[in-house]
C-alpha cells in the first residue's frame, strides 16, 4: 500500500478557467473595457466591471436576471460609445442566456486545448454569427495566473514533504481539467523527469477510493 507523505491543494476547477476566458475573450463583446458617455457634462468613463464578472461567474449568472440588472443593462447601452455591444447585454439578460455563453465558452476551452490552431467560441445563440477568437497560446495568457497558482501548490507541497522535484517519478493527472496543455505543460516543466499518466484521468479518484476502502480501517 502506498504511503502517504504529504497531501496540499488549491481551490481551482474547470469553471475558473471557464469564467476567466469568459471575461477575457467573451465579456468585451458585450460591453467589457468600453466607454460611456458621462451623464452630465462632457468626456467618457469605462463601463463597471462588475456585471460581467458576475455574468462569467457560473453559480452568480441566476442572479442577474432580475429587474435592476436588466435596467442598469440598459443604462450602460444608453450611455455606451458602442451601443451594439450593451444591446447584445441586454439580450442575454432579458432571454436568460447567461448559462448558454458558459456552455460555449466551455466547448471553445476543449477545442481549443491542443489545437494548435485558431478556434472560435460560437456565441450563436446570442446573436447569428456571433464569436470569439480563441487560441492555444492565448488560452494560455488568460490562464497563467491560475496554472502559476497551481505550480506554486506544488512547490510548497514539495517543501512539506521534503523532496525536490528530481525525486518525483510519477505525474498522475485526474479530472478535466488536469487534460488541460496550460496545467499539465506547467507540472511537466516542474517535474521534468516524471512519467505523466493521463488514461484514467476521469476515474482515477474513483478507483483510489475504492482500493482505500478495502484496505478496511
Amino acid at each position: 500500500m502506498p504511503e502517504i507523505i504529504a497531501s496540499h491543494g488549491v481551490r481551482i476547477g474547470g469553471t475558473d478557467f471557464d469564467r476567466v476566458l469568459s471575461v477575457d475573450h467573451v465579456m468585451p463583446l458585450f460591453g467589457r473595457g468600453s466607454l460611456l458617455n458621462k451623464e452630465f457634462g462632457q468626456g467618457t468613463v469605462l463601463a463597471p466591471n462588475g456585471m460581467f464578472q458576475a455574468l462569467a461567474t457560473w453559480e452568480k449568472i441566476p442572479f442577474l436576471y432580475t429587474a435592476e440588472s436588466r435596467r442598469e443593462a440598459r443604462e450602460l447601452e444608453k450611455y455606451a460609445t458602442d451601443p451594439h455591444l450593451f444591446s447584445r447585454l441586454v439580450g442575454v439578460l432579458e432571454n436568460e442566456l447567461g448559462h448558454d455563453v458558459a456552455f460555449a465558452v466551455e466547448r471553445g476551452k476543449i477545442e481549443a486545448n491542443g489545437a494548435g490552431a485558431k478556434t472560435e467560441i460560437d456565441l450563436g445563440v446570442v446573436e447569428r454569427g456571433l464569436s470569439a477568437d480563441l487560441t492555444e497560446a492565448g488560452m494560455h495568457r488568460s490562464l497563467d495566473s491560475l496554472t502559476g497558482k497551481i505550480q506554486h501548490c506544488a512547490e510548497e507541497l514539495m517543501l512539506e514533504a521534503k523532496i525536490k522535484p528530481d525525486q518525483v517519478d510519477s505525474l498522475i493527472f485526474v479530472g478535466g481539467s488536469s487534460l488541460m496543455g496550460s496545467v499539465s505543460g506547467r507540472l511537466r516543466q516542474l517535474f521534468p523527469t516524471a512519467a505523466p499518466h493521463q488514461t484514467s484521468a476521469f476515474t482515477a479518484v474513483v478507483e483510489g477510493l475504492a482500493l482505500a476502502a478495502g484496505e478496511g480501517p
